[in-house]
């Protein structure tokens, strides 16, 4: 069936037709001429106010070599040679300096509005929707980012919309000429080969034309002055005008498909290896909020205000569906293009982001000309037509709503761009900045010595005693491109980022201690290290072969420190492996050994256990840190063992990792040098919050607890410690330049019972070291002071003490026996001056300690190490417990002399083979330290029986939980544990 005509989309309408009205030809000229201007204006302003950053300096590295090389540098990459083509021909041309590196990307950036002006011209048949599509073009944010950095997502979008123009801007029924068709070819063979991604592109282009085709055919007929004229949307055209167009399509991009094919084996390559970025979970939320970000306010906005203006881009691409959904033909031709165009590629892009989980926005940025597109094409439609000789209330409400949308637009990428140029913390990685500090400061050590170093035939810079160590080892080629005088030893020693190589131990022992034979002066450049390094191996290595200097000055993205004094032989070749002494979390991971930095920073030692399932779990590790007396001193925040960056699950089989955590992190702020007891716990963040079994040779449980006991070499720093709401804070001066804080954590407390205390010191000046605390306990009705005594202090600094900086020690402290109730003022002061004390008060309550032992059917009568002395059980023992069910048992315990320590018992259910079947843990009630002689107590203990039926020991057992490897308790006959009864377990 033959359709009616239908308008030439291919062609402005001639005379005074509405869609070509206005602006006139000369108009229309002029302006796209200007707005040129401004994109090149905006693009070449600063064009190299900025460092190069590593993707630049891949781009100058890389196009500096020859052809072959080039060609065979790319195969092995993530993105085809074309555009390093282009640079490598420009620069021979025109040298490698970075304004000249990043012209070319400011060339097809230039190109870009005039461009997409004359393709949208053609898809809204509006010279007014061109030139706004031009403004639009030159002022997107993300346009100008991309096109001041040497990099090829300019001249990929370009591309982009060349070949679209070629696409959707046919002319007549008859099959294009083979040069239409030559044309297409070219353009998207050199988007293949400019970005793999281009073909997400390419095929999204496919869609549109078969569908412009099927729905929106031009036909060979006079063109309707009018688009009202248009005839009926519903007819096709004839069969054979289709069937040729859609095999000349088809041809088409099989021959691009040939022309890519000697590149097809590197794309699928990169697909299979590429090692560039962590595999995980992909979040497609993120993502997706990313790309919208970046596509309306590009880069350089903060992302909490892009998300923000999201709700107004929002409205204008809403009001754009709109306006083209329920306008004539040509609108809906255009909302069509607009919409595969924005959707096609960036949903095939986050599709494959799925599969292999590398993304950034900037992927996604060819499918950016659809979203300019769509708002020109209706914004064009919004404004009224100039030509209109009356204006009416609606042509008012047009222009206002076209004018206010079009300003908000062009008012959000002018603030964007602001921001780019103005606000640093945009600032790329500042390599050149870094490597000009570096250079200066040697030139400065050569001349003060009088030793410039003579330069080679290499032209480098330094002598025998410099070094300059790169981490991560793959951005040589920034750094080659600032600095080829001053070669670095590169860590890894990788030409691409490979996520799987990190750097531990045996990888850079041998490199450090060969490259820093004889050197005095070392500077680490750190960049991306929480990929590479995320161990902070080197850093390490650095501090235990030489003393770490001060670097004053701060670089963008890069980390910079400074060395001296290297002894080469002292780089740790390989911590201690697995020994009988580490401590076997659940045959997950194991925790070699500890030690203590000179800084006071704690390093752990960590490796996985060789049954650990693959990938083990999101462990955690949770730490605790006493005094020696057994007082908590502070609770670390729970962290990954080897930092957040390196996650369990990434670690290296037989790999020793290691877990840094800064001083004032396991120590706390204010902590006093000493020797403190650290309990270091590991659960599954995923799994049992209380934590991962520790198993003893035969598989035995020996608690959650590593137990160690560490040196703090130095105090630590850190904010003033803040009292928490329910503690009362005394402060005054208590010796000359020598101030206290005193923070105590209850307001009432019986005779004898201990009190702990947190005291935080502040001192002007060094006091003297040698001094004790004096306390008074005074009746606060009375005045009267009715007991005094004197208490060793932690031994505090000294004349090391850290002048200005607050240092905190626990004390605990019992009031005396013979104390009575009544409201006193605990008045603490020092042996320094006699004179000055803080006063804190407290209540004094009337004694309930227990001291006679109630009724208790089963005697054990049993003494733990002359100070526990376990009476008996209350209840009745001889009955018939049922398998898988739970008995309740009342321990009646004696304190048979002073003890020392908060104990724990443990009553277990030993089967046949004495191994536990079932075991419950509790620590003595109240603290065990703080009984007195003689004094009662009861614990209630719930134990579930067995499951398995079958004859048990019930036992008991006394261990000391703060202690390493849980020592027990012994019995005045040696026992380790005492038997509460024997019993049978029935189903």
């Amino acid at each position: 069936m033959q359709l009616p005509n239908r308008p030439n989309l291919g062609t402005l309408p001639p005379g005074n037709a509405h869609a070509a009205s206005a602006p006139s030809t000369r108009a229309f000229h002029l302006a796209l001429v200007a707005l040129t201007l401004v994109a090149a204006g905006l693009r070449l302003f600063l064009l190299d106010g900025q460092s190069l950053w590593y993707d630049e300096g891949v781009t100058a590295e890389i196009t500096q070599r020859t052809l072959a090389n080039l060609t065979r540098w790319t195969y092995a990459d993530i993105q085809p040679p074309l555009y390093y083509y282009v640079v490598a021909l420009w620069g021979r041309l025109a040298g490698w300096s970075e304004w000249s590196l990043r012209f070319p990307s400011v060339f097809f950036g230039v190109l870009l509005p005039p461009l997409l002006a004359a393709l949208t011209c053609r898809v809204a048949h509006r010279r007014s929707a061109g030139i706004i599509a031009a403004l639009l073009a030159a002022a997107h944010p993300l346009l100008v980012y991309y096109s001041q950095e040497a990099r090829m997502y300019s001249m990929l979008t370009v591309l982009a919309v060349a070949l679209a123009y070629y696409v959707l801007s046919r002319r007549g029924n008859r099959l294009p000429a083979p040069g239409y068709w030559a044309g297409y070819v070219l353009l998207a063979t050199a988007a293949a080969y400019t970005h793999y991604f281009a073909f997400f592109y390419i095929a999204a282009l496919g869609i549109v034309f078969l569908l412009d085709l099927l729905f929106f055919r031009p036909l060979p007929s006079p063109i309707p002055s009018t688009p009202e004229a248009a005839p009926p949307e519903h007819a096709t055209a004839p069969a054979p005008s289709v069937r040729g167009r859609i095999g000349a399509f088809v041809l088409a991009n099989l021959t691009v498909l040939l022309l890519f094919a000697p590149w097809l084996s590197a794309l699928f390559g990169q697909l299979s290896t590429d090692a560039s970025y962590w595999e995980g979970e992909f979040k497609l939320d993120e993502a997706m909020r990313h790309v919208a970000n970046r596509f309306t306010s590009g880069e350089t906005m903060p992302e909490a205000h892009a998300t923000l203006l999201l709700w107004g881009f929002g409205g204008v691409t809403g009001v754009a569906i709109l306006v083209l959904l329920f306008g004539g033909y040509q609108r809906r031709r255009a909302l069509l293009i607009g919409l595969l165009w924005l959707l096609l590629p960036v949903a095939g892009i986050l599709g494959l982001a799925l599969l292999v989980p590398k993304f950034n926005a900037r992927y996604a940025m060819i499918a950016l000309p659809g979203l300019l597109l769509l708002w020109s094409a209706s914004l064009a439609q919004i404004f009224p037509a100039p030509h209109t000789a009356r204006r009416t209330l609606f042509s008012v409400v047009r222009l206002v709503t076209g004018t206010l949308l079009t300003l908000f637009l062009v008012g959000v990428f002018t603030l964007a761009n602001y921001n780019w140029y103005s606000d640093p913390a945009y600032t790329k990685a500042e390599w050149r900045e870094l490597s000009a500090f570096i250079r200066a400061r040697v030139e400065a050590k050569h001349a003060e010595a009088k030793d410039a170093p003579a330069k080679d035939a290499t032209d480098q810079l330094w002598g025998a005693t410099d070094q300059v160590v790169l981490v991560s080892g793959h951005a040589w080629p920034v750094w080659n491109y600032y600095a080829p005088d001053l070669p670095p030893l590169r860590l890894p020693d990788l030409e691409i980022l490979d996520v799987n190589a990190i750097l531990d131990f045996a990888t850079t022992a041998h490199p450090l201690r060969q490259q820093l034979q004889g050197k005095d002066d070392v500077w680490l450049v750190q960049w991306q290290e929480d990929i590479v390094d995320p161990m902070q191996i080197v850093p390490l290595q650095l501090e235990i072969a030489g003393t770490e200097r001060p670097v004053r000055n701060e670089f963008w993205h890069i980390g910079l420190a400074h060395y001296t004094d290297i002894q080469a032989n002292a780089v740790l070749v390989e911590p201690t492996g697995i020994s009988p002494v580490s401590a076997n979390f659940a045959h997950q991971i194991y925790l070699l050994d500890s030690t203590v930095a000179e800084n006071g920073d704690l390093l752990l030692f960590w490796q996985l256990h060789p049954a650990a399932e693959a990938p083990p779990a999101d462990l955690r590790i949770t730490a605790q840190l006493s005094t020696e007396q057994g007082l908590l001193y502070h609770r670390m925040e729970d962290r990954r063992p080897a930092g957040f960056e390196y996650p369990v699950f990434r670690w290296q089989q037989d790999q020793i990792t290691l877990g840094r955590i800064p001083a004032a992190a396991w120590a706390g702020p204010g902590a006093l040098p000493g020797t403190y007891r650290l309990r270091v716990g590991v659960y599954d963040i995923d799994g049992d919050l209380s934590g991962l079994d520790i198993l003893g040779e035969s598989g035995q449980p020996l608690g959650k607890h590593a137990i160690m006991d560490i040196q703090l070499p130095v105090p630590t720093i850190g904010p003033r410690a803040a009292a928490t709401d329910d503690a009362r804070v005394a402060f005054a001066e208590l010796a000359p330049d020598l101030w206290l804080e005193v923070a105590i954590d209850t307001e009432q407390a019986e005779p004898g019972q201990a009190i702990p205390t947190e005291l935080h010191w502040y001192a002007d000046a060094p006091p003297p070291a040698d001094f004790d605390l004096h306390l008074r306990w005074r009746v606060r009705e009375s005045d009267a002071i009715l007991g005094e005594q004197t208490v060793a202090i932690t031994p505090l600094p000294g004349p090391e003490w850290p002048t200005g900086e607050m240092l905190r020690s626990l004390q605990q402290w019992r009031p005396p026996l013979n104390l009575p109730p009544d409201d006193y003022w605990l008045e603490i002061g020092t042996t320094l001056d006699a004179g000055a004390y803080i006063r804190v008060p407290m209540r004094i309550l009337g004694s309930t300690r227990r001291y006679t032992a109630p009724a208790y059917t089963t005697a054990i009568e049993r003494t733990f190490a002359q100070q526990l002395h376990l009476l008996g059980v209350i209840e009745l023992l001889d009955f018939t417990p049922r398998a898988g069910g739970q008995v309740a048992l009342t321990l009646v315990w004696r304190a048979a002399g002073a003890i020392t320590d908060d104990y724990t018992v443990s009553v277990q259910w030993l089967g046949a083979d004495n191994r536990p079947a079932t075991q419950a843990d509790l620590s003595l009630p109240g603290g065990s330290s703080n009984w007195l002689s003689g004094q009662v107590e009861l614990q209630s203990v719930f134990v579930d029986v067995p499951t398995t039926p079958g004859t048990y020991r019930l036992v008991a057992a006394v261990y000391n939980p703060n202690a390493p490897d849980l020592p027990r308790l012994l019995t005045q006959k040696g026992e380790d544990l005492v038997q509460l009864a024997e019993l049978t377990v029935i189903e």
